[in-house]
């Protein structure tokens, strides 16, 4: 989804009153929507990780694991895994 199109829709949505609960769940059904066509293109036979800052998201999670069927682990800190990986792939760019 067009980011400037869902800014747009998501203004005219507040514009007509509607309650901001509703928007927001509805942008958080249309990420889970968007990340399940990803899944669908590749097998999930493992685990699946949430990592990064948005794991933090609990409706967003809840969506996710009710769309996919299936539970979906994530850390307690999701945000530093992230922050970890960048961390150690910088220093394996430097040490070549």
């Amino acid at each position: 989804m067009c980011t400037v199109f869902a800014e747009s829709e998501v203004v005219s949505l507040i514009t007509s009153g509607e309650p901001k609960e509703k928007i927001a769940l509805g942008l958080h059904l249309s990420i889970a929507q968007r990340l399940q066509a990803m899944f669908s293109k590749i097998p999930l036979v493992d685990d699946i990780l949430f990592v990064g800052g948005r794991a933090k998201n609990d409706c967003l999670h809840a969506i996710l694991e009710r769309q996919l069927k299936r539970t979906i682990k994530r850390p307690e800190e999701p945000q530093i895994v992230v922050a970890l990986g960048a961390a150690l792939l910088a220093n394996d760019m430097t040490a070549a």
